[in-house]
């Protein structure tokens, strides 16, 4: 029996690997059959043709707090016999009071941006005292343990500037998306909807269903994730309307600086349940697991530089792209 066990634990190895230096953010390959994607896209250029008043009507920033990345070997099309590398990262050090003053920052950098490249920005007033601004709904500021699918299995928690509310995605009229292309239509000034989120960790690896290894590595690093975006209202959404267009990063802007310590989490019972309940399950024909879970001990003050770093980067990036688009 131990024979066997140690076959079909060779069978399926899954690992997982931690990488203490600073480390750089994965290629996006979301493009045709995987190929790599582009390093800006672009939706509807012709919605940036010709502005240059636009006002700011939301702007947030997501904060990875904890991530989970995993991968798969063997199963073949059935899916027996599959065994999983998951790491789990956690980020600790970093207050609410820092999030917010990256947020400030990023904001009034992106603000700066745009009148640097010719924009000219009206003020806010001219729009949060209408309705249809105050249908746009609002969730507390800082948002906790919110998700999205810019990073799947992440708890991230979003960040309004100080002083402005934070718009959540809303049903029907009171969805942002709504108030702010009638507010475009009605007042002749297109509407800015600005959305980032920043990680803390990369992870890359291997696996796949014809595949008898399986590994995960996970290192600390500080990125833009792609999918952060300006969006713009002139007006509202229809088949041929060219109101509303977008700019949006289509691969990570990231830091290999050093911001923190990654130590594991996982503790010497937790790996020999884990050890056991691998064995058990090669018994019993299964795959065999292993899951590891680290903390990422951040020096506040080097996060908030290089997160303040990399989304300057970003808003140069789109509001470039916006220019360009003009």
């Amino acid at each position: 029996m131990h024979k066997f066990i140690i076959i079909a634990m060779a069978l399926l190895l899954a690992g997982c690997v931690t990488s203490s230096g600073g480390t750089m953010a994965p290629e996006a390959a979301t493009g045709f059959l995987g190929m790599k994607s582009d390093d800006i896209k672009i939706d509807t250029a012709k919605a940036f043709a010709g502005k240059k008043d636009v006002v700011i009507g939301s702007f947030k920033v997501g904060f990875v707090t904890y991530n989970k990345a995993s991968q798969t070997a063997g199963g073949g099309l059935m899916g027996g016999m599959a065994g999983r590398a998951s790491a789990k990262t956690n980020l600790e050090g970093v207050s609410d009071s820092t999030m917010q003053q990256i947020t400030d920052a990023a904001y009034a950098d992106f603000t700066s941006l745009l009148k640097a490249n010719g924009y000219n920005v009206v003020d806010r007033s001219t729009i949060v005292s209408t309705s249809e601004y105050k249908k746009a709904s609002v969730e507390t500021s800082p948002q906790r343990d919110a998700d999205s699918v810019l990073v799947p299995k992440a708890d991230i928690t979003f960040f309004a500037p100080t002083g402005m509310p934070l718009h959540g995605k809303g049903f029907a009229f009171s969805s942002p998306l709504v108030a702010f292309g009638t507010l475009g239509e009605k007042t002749g000034v297109p509407v800015l909807d600005v959305e980032y989120i920043v990680n803390f960790a990369n992870a890359d690896g291997y696996g796949g269903s014809f595949r008898s290894t399986a590994a995960v590595n996970v290192g600390q690093g500080i990125s833009v994730v792609p999918g952060g975006r300006v969006t713009i209202y002139g007006g509202q959404a229809g088949t041929f309307s060219n109101n509303i267009g977008s700019v949006t990063l289509g691969q990570p802007v990231f830091s290999t600086e050093e911001f923190a310590t990654v130590s594991e989490m996982t503790t010497d019972g937790e790996n020999a349940l884990g050890y056991a309940a691998n064995a058990f399950s090669a018994v019993l024909g299964g795959g065999t697991s292993i899951s590891r879970e680290y903390a990422v001990k951040a020096d506040a003050g080097k996060y908030a530089a290089i997160s303040k770093s990399v989304l300057n980067k970003a808003n140069v990036k789109l509001v470039g792209t916006m220019k360009a688009s003009r």
